[in-house]
């Protein structure tokens, strides 16, 4: 009898023992739980429905030339011309809008390796990411002239080649991109 007294005890303790070490791991536990986390209501959280992201240049005009490989998408309100030039084997499309946002898009094949770091002789003063591109970018403040009273209003010139054809958008008096030609230039695809 009092070794099933003894093996009683015995069991109590240790079932004891486990229950106390289950509620020291609780405890532990809800203290390591960051504050920030709300108590539960009862109520599951329902998330809160997102809000689609809107393409803006989802409704523009889409310019290509399977020739240069050249696509790019335009606003309402621009217009495009289009000049194959022959002497010189290149494509040259004026995306046209206004003084401030209009630009010309080049695509040539026909260029020799100096041109790939050059601008009218002028090299590269540094390099600009847009959209996925980056672009060599060409600042000259007399622009085409030499600085004599020849000389035209600043340009602003950025350059990428691409699959052997050298790609150069050129910005008339200007020393930086407009963010509309900015966002012209990330629909470009080569």
């Amino acid at each position: 009898m009092i070794g099933l007294a003894v093996s009683l005890i015995v069991s109590l303790g240790v079932a004891g023992f486990f229950v106390y070490q289950n509620y020291q791991l609780k405890q532990q536990a809800l203290q390591k739980q960051p504050a920030s986390l709300p108590e539960a209501t009862g109520t599951p959280e329902i998330p809160s429905p997102t809000t689609p992201t809107v393409n803006p240049t989802a409704n523009w005009k889409t310019y290509t030339n399977n020739e240069y490989k050249l696509t790019f998408k335009y606003p309402a309100g621009f217009t495009i011309e289009e000049n194959l030039v022959s002497t010189g084997n290149y494509l040259q499309v004026i995306v046209n809008k206004n003084q401030e946002d209009s630009f010309v898009i080049k695509a040539s094949k026909d260029y020799l390796p100096g041109d790939v770091t050059y601008f009218l002789g002028t090299e590269a003063t540094g390099q600009e990411t847009i959209g996925t591109k980056v672009w060599k970018t060409y600042y000259l403040p007399n622009g085409y002239g030499d600085g004599t009273e020849s000389s035209t209003a600043p340009i602003y010139t950025l350059q990428v080649e691409v699959n052997k054809v050298l790609y150069t958008a050129v910005f008339g008096d200007q020393s930086s991109t407009t963010p509309i030609q900015e966002q012209v230039l990330t629909t470009l695809q080569f």
